[in-house]
């Protein structure tokens, strides 16, 4: 699939000479499909390792509102392919114990699923805020809100709201239980509120770090 990728992207770059308009088209949508599937595939291979217990994790201290800031500029390029954007609105700076790879995982999924079900020209708000001893992310979208009726299976695997939206949309049914595996195994939990013709609300709650001083503790025994 890789091979066939790059060749696509060889041939759409017009490394082999120019071609005609209409077969851009149909070479884009070629193209466009292979991302589809490479995500599929490594959907399927994180679900197998999370069965088997092998699928690593790298926890370190690290600073989560400099992680939300990285996943809206890694993400604000297909944010734009649907006319949206992201806005950070509140983002107080506080530390989680994370694999920041895992958590990015997590929040490319929510932020592509809000921005994929959001009107053109919307805004996708995100907020970082703390209680206690958790921090809560948020993803907030303006769409069309979830069914009642999916709310107690939208975490299992293969489960999409509209078979409908979701060939329009794209996806997989698995990134959302893929998220939920990623957050409990650092101790969290994930849900969503939604509210129908007004928008939906996904989070997820992480334990704080004790403080700064574990944190420079536990940065001078991971060396």
């Amino acid at each position: 699939l890789t091979s066939i990728r790059g060749s696509l992207g060889l041939v759409i770059g017009k490394a082999l000479g120019a071609i005609p308009e209409k077969a851009i088209d149909i070479l884009n949508i070629a193209y466009r499909n292979t991302d589809r599937l490479m995500i599929l595939i490594n959907d399927i291979l994180d679900l197998q390792k999370m069965d088997s217990g092998k699928l690593d994790y790298d926890f370190q201290i690290i600073e989560l509102s400099e992680l939300l800031k990285t996943a809206i500029k890694d993400n604000s390029t297909y944010a734009h392919e649907y006319n949206s954007h992201f806005v950070l609105r509140q983002s107080p700076k506080v530390h989680v114990n994370a694999d920041p790879n895992r958590l990015m995982q997590v929040l490319s999924n929510l932020m592509s699923n809000a921005v994929k079900f959001s009107p053109p020209e919307s805004e996708v708000t995100l907020v970082l805020e703390t209680s206690e001893q958790q921090v809560r992310v948020s993803i907030i979208d303006q769409g069309e809100g979830i069914p009642p009726e999916f709310k107690d299976r939208l975490f299992e695997r293969f489960t999409q709201v509209d078979s409908s939206s979701s060939r329009k949309n794209g996806g997989t049914g698995l990134g959302l239980a893929i998220s939920k595996a990623i957050i409990t195994k650092h101790g969290g939990t994930i849900n969503f509120d939604s509210v129908k013709n007004k928008g939906t609300t996904f989070y997820f709650n992480l334990p704080l770090a004790e403080s700064n001083a574990d944190w420079v503790d536990a940065r001078v025994s991971q060396n």
